[in-house]
């Protein structure tokens, strides 16, 4: 397998990255995206006139960027995030933070949309399996570790946690706006972000010890994390995510299956690399327009605009002396 090594900065890297998982062949350059890229990228960043993102994709990996990618014909690797291509078409990007049960930092959400930036430029991915590796999908965000810069005395705490969720803001959009069908396989927890990162995908499967968990307001936080407030009321319906809300409530694989949020599987990767293989069997154009009349069903204009209010009203969450005290307690129970 032949490797090459990118250097990519932080900012421009994940804005370029972006741009490419989000963008349509029709709509090239992008404009629609361009309030979610620092106005410094879009003066560093020069697309050639005219490409589309499959011909573009070899240039964000040569944009000059801080950390170190290993990229090759079949693979990539993002710091803690792996994306792998195999020959029936089928994208795998997985988390792989076992050991912190893959906890959502700004590296690792950061290194996410790379991936799977990575992976809708390879021309002949055409569908997307998001998986965790070790015991759990996705444990939310690292109350432990922090996000970058949130607990830095010297940095403006605000702002620090303002930029942090822009790099999960980008990751939910590059989920579900990637042309590709994004399948995610659910084992063991996937709590806050992790859910919202679960649901952020077209289709669910879940094993049988697979539990959905919104601890929101235990932790001094509001529902509106990554997306999930816009669209889990409509997956389940507006009653049910109330009430899963509002009781820091959990679904279990079995709830999840009977609500339609999820399909059941012992085996969920391999279901989902299945149903997988079976979408990539079909003509390209058809599964792409239709991930795009069913993004538009869901009003998807509509979900970028709650995007920022949701931001903003975790910011201000953030910030409560409830907030520090619940992540202070989380933290001394380690």
């Amino acid at each position: 397998m032949r490797t090459a090594r990118a250097r990519i900065s932080g900012e421009n890297f994940i804005a370029a990255s972006f741009v490419i998982a989000t963008s349509s062949q029709r709509d090239w350059p992008p404009t629609n995206q361009a309030r979610f890229i620092p106005a410094a990228t879009r003066r560093a960043v020069k697309w050639p006139k005219g490409q589309s993102p499959p011909a573009a994709a070899g240039i964000w990996q040569r944009i000059s960027i801080g950390r170190e990618a290993v990229l090759g014909e079949h693979r990539a690797t993002f710091g803690e995030v792996e994306a792998e291509l195999g020959e029936d078409g089928v994208a795998i990007v997985t988390l792989n933070r076992p050991a912190r049960l893959n906890a959502l930092t700004t590296a690792v959400m950061e290194a996410v949309t790379r991936a799977l930036a990575w992976a809708a430029g390879q021309g002949p991915c055409r569908v997307i399996v998001l998986a965790g590796a070790g015991r759990a999908f996705c444990a939310g965000m690292d109350l432990v570790d922090g996000l970058s810069g949130a607990d830095d005395p010297a940095a403006d705490p605000v702002h620090a946690r303002y930029e942090a969720l822009r790099a999960g803001t980008a990751m939910v959009l590059a989920v579900t706006e990637t042309p590709q069908p994004v399948i995610a396989a659910v084992h063991g927890p996937a709590v806050g972000a992790g859910f919202a990162l679960a649901v952020a995908a077209d289709l669910r499967f879940c094993g049988p010890g697979a539990r959905f968990d919104a601890p929101f307001h235990r932790l001094g936080a509001s529902a509106g994390d990554l997306g999930l407030s816009w669209r889990l009321p409509r997956l389940i319906g507006p009653a049910r995510a109330a009430r899963l809300f509002y009781t820091n409530g959990s679904l279990s694989a079995e709830e999840a299956r009977d609500l339609g949020l999820a399909e059941t599987d012992p085996a969920p990767l391999a279901a989902a690399l299945r149903l997988a293989r079976e979408i990539a069997g079909h003509p390209l154009l058809g599964v792409r327009m239709t991930k795009e009349l069913l993004n538009a069903s869901l009003d998807c204009a509509g979900f970028r605009a709650h995007l920022a209010t949701e931001m903003r009203s975790q910011v201000i969450a953030l910030g409560t002396r409830e907030h520090a005290d619940a992540v202070a307690a989380f933290r001394a129970r380690r």
